[in-house]
């Protein structure tokens, strides 16, 4: 949303919201134009009853609605690149005024929101005026209807208005009081140009404002009035200088709807045959000639994708020049033939406009949004029950400093992960490999026989690769690689036979490539935690799609193992068992204690970061002592050597840097390995007789597990 060190504040008036598919339009045009904050009106929202109007783009909303039916209202919302800080808010009751203030950096901004009604203009602004002198701080920004046209002879099509002409005067002496500067007007003298056209007085008019105070003028670099589309408003931007630019590094994500072009799938079939009959050598190993091919089929695709956008940016431009042409002439002739064709080129324009609309639904597969008229009880279950918010404002950079600079909220989080993977070489760099074997050597785990070890680590097979990818769910977010599923789900026939020669390439001690390895995290918000701590977000692993096809086919193989290598203790991840299971063991347990009348504790306990702080050379070991064999314990080795990765934090990512220790939270394959490395301490603690559990008919139950989530059933405490 920032462009060359600028903000950009676009007012809009709307005509109500209250359909799936016109919010959808409404955050869809925001995005287009590169909105910072939006200033809404005519929301139609019930002040009792507001739908949600948010998205990952914009997940900061404000609203002010009339509480006495469903017409006014009016909004701001603000991009998820702007590190809002909120200082204040003031509602209206009647929907006519929104204030919120609040930092932006170290600047301190008052964003206001107004609806006028279309009589008597002149007092409403004078009494919204009074209350928002009261209320504002720092830099002002005025924006909304005023429903009048402070200038007819300028901002209307026939220089005159049917309203009095004191209320436009003296609106404009109450705007001279205050010091408000009509941005528009500033930037482009005696121009001509309409925001809203009347089809009752056959006029049109500009009516639509942004206003800046006199004194903070020199912050404004550009101004316009935009193309009507889909309502009867044009939108009107001003574009301020901004306190802070954040710059971003874009990743390439593949397009999925250029794979419904015929002649993409072509050229892009044609690529790889020839690609790999080409580089396919024995001067290269084959994990780094089906890396590269990545690179290569990326360049196609970028090329294909950038020629397609011209062409649409090209059609876009000429239906936009063409609705301006007939705007501008029927506002000169008024021509009622004039009108006709200007409504069919809007509406081409916003059959245009609405195709990423048709896309975004597929993406989602939510078929309900582009039924705006039929918004049924499913709909509005969907919608109430989305993903939590995943912008991140702000972090707690010591215990008394907080910031909102993207650099350090970024910043932040990279030194935390960065240290959390890397325990291994700074908390415990002197493991002892003979301690490790000691401590498993009286755990008595269960082992694999030779011909199970030597099944599990045997060269995959096409059909199991076929059934991983054909259980690939769609539509998930690709690694770094930017390669969905989808993609290998398309090209089977020329990538499947090179992936599996690839996978079976490891078992010959070669090693995947660095980047093959790599990951971003994505950070989810953990419910009930402190959102200004790193800690208090799940790192979720964003793998290549290929590398998850790998873990997924391994993991299918280890499943069958798990429920004899694994005691009943633990029921997380274990085929056959569920969290249940651990509930009804405890619930029985109480019971028992209280028939028994035997002092009986409880003691749950949580690992903090589990997942991540498991060591490798531990969790090799341990693998080595359930017996997996050595083609198995290849794989795990080859996945887990010299992995990197990146934090995206609001849509930024952080440098890269190396993966030392953890199971990755994402990875098909990770659970099972987090169950095997936790075994021996479950053992440990079964074989313990200073724990005192509670004896059952066939065993004692000192411990209940799910994943790391201890459940202690102690009789002494």
């Amino acid at each position: 949303m920032y462009t060359s060190g600028s903000l950009k504040l676009l007012t809009y008036n709307v005509r109500g919201l209250n359909t799936p598919q016109k919010r959808t339009k409404i955050l869809r045009e925001l995005r287009a134009q590169r909105a910072a904050v939006a200033f809404i009106q005519e929301t139609h929202f019930r002040g009792d009853s507001s739908p949600t109007l948010r998205d990952h783009f914009f997940p900061t909303g404000y609203f002010s609605s009339f509480t006495g039916g469903k017409s006014r209202g009016v909004a701001i919302l603000l991009a998820r690149e702007v590190p809002f800080k909120e200082k204040g808010v003031q509602l209206d009751q009647n929907g006519r005024f929104l204030f919120i203030k609040g930092t932006i950096g170290d600047t301190l901004y008052t964003f206001a929101s107004i609806y006028l009604p279309n009589k008597a203009q002149h007092r409403s602004l004078s009494t919204i005026l009074r209350e928002l002198s009261a209320f504002q701080e720092g830099t002002l920004v005025l924006a909304g209807d005023f429903n009048v046209a402070l200038d007819p002879q300028l901002d209307t099509s026939t220089g005159t208005s049917s309203l009095p002409h004191t209320i436009a005067s003296r609106m404009r002496r109450v705007l001279d009081s205050y010091r408000l500067i009509d941005v528009w007007r500033a930037l482009h003298g005696g121009e001509r140009e309409y925001s809203y056209f009347s089809t009752v007085h056959s006029r049109y008019s500009r009516i639509d404002y942004i206003f800046i105070p006199q004194y903070s003028f020199d912050i404004v670099r550009s101004s316009d009035i935009h193309t009507k589309t889909w309502s009867d408003h044009s939108p009107v931007s001003v574009g301020v200088l901004s306190p802070l630019c954040v710059p971003r590094e874009r990743t390439w994500r593949l397009n999925l709807t250029l794979l419904t072009d015929s002649g993409v799938l072509a050229s892009t079939r044609q690529l790889l045959e020839d690609y790999f009959q080409d580089n396919l050598t024995d001067e290269v190993s084959v994990p780094t000639v089906w890396e590269a091919h990545k690179a290569v089929v990326r360049g196609l695709l970028i090329s294909k994708g950038t020629a397609a956008k011209k062409i649409r940016r090209s059609q876009m431009a000429e239906l936009f020049t063409e609705v301006r042409r007939l705007e501008e002439l029927h506002a000169e002739t008024g021509d009622p033939s004039l009108y006709q064709q200007l409504l069919q080129s809007r509406t081409s324009l916003t059959n245009h406009l609405s195709a990423d609309l048709q896309f975004m639904a597929l993406k989602t597969n939510s078929f309900f949004a582009l039924n705006e008229n039929k918004p049924g009880r499913l709909l509005a279950q969907i919608l109430k029950t989305r993903r939590t918010r995943s912008y991140i404002p702000r972090i707690r950079l010591s215990p008394t400093t907080v910031t909102s600079n993207p650099d350090l909220v970024a910043e932040s989080f990279q030194t935390y992960f960065s240290s959390l993977y890397s325990i291994q070489d700074t908390q415990f760099s002197d493991l002892n490999q003979d301690d490790i074997t000691t401590y498993l050597a009286d755990k008595n785990l269960p082992r694999l026989t030779n011909t199970e070890a030597t099944d599990l680590g045997s060269p995959i097979q096409m059909v199991e690769l076929v059934e991983a990818l054909k259980h690939s769910k769609p539509r998930k977010c690709p690694g770094p690689d930017g390669l969905p599923a989808e993609y290998f789900k398309l090209f089977q026939t020329e990538l499947l036979p090179h992936m599996l020669a690839t996978f079976n390439s490891i078992l010959e001690d070669t090693k995947f490539h660095t980047s093959t390895v790599a990951a971003v995290i994505s950070l989810i918000p953990k419910p009930d935690k402190d959102p200004l701590l790193p800690s208090s977000y799940r790192p979720i692993s964003l793998l290549n799609s290929d590398v998850k096809l790998l873990a997924r086919i391994l993991a299918t193989r280890l499943q069958q193992y798990l429920p004899r290598l694994i005691n009943p203790d633990q029921v997380g991840f274990i085929p056959g068992r569920e969290a249940k299971d651990a509930t009804s063991r405890v619930i029985n347990a109480v019971l028992l204690a209280k028939r028994n009348t035997a002092s009986f504790l409880l003691l749950s306990t949580d690992a903090e970061k589990a997942f991540d702080r498991v060591l490798w050379p531990y969790l090799m070991r341990a693998l080595q002592e359930f017996g997996l064999g050595k083609g198995f314990l290849t794989w795990i080795s080859a996945l887990y050597t010299s992995p990197s990765a990146r934090v995206r934090v609001n849509g930024a990512l952080s440098e890269s840097f190396p993966i030392l220790n953890g199971t990755r939270q994402g990875c098909p394959l990770s659970p099972l390995l987090f169950a095997l490395s936790l075994e021996p301490l479950l053992a440990s603690i079964r074989l313990n007789p200073g724990i005192e559990g509670l004896q059952g008919k066939t065993c004692c139950h000192k411990v209940s597990a799910y994943a790391d989530d201890l459940m202690f059933l102690l009789t002494n405490p």
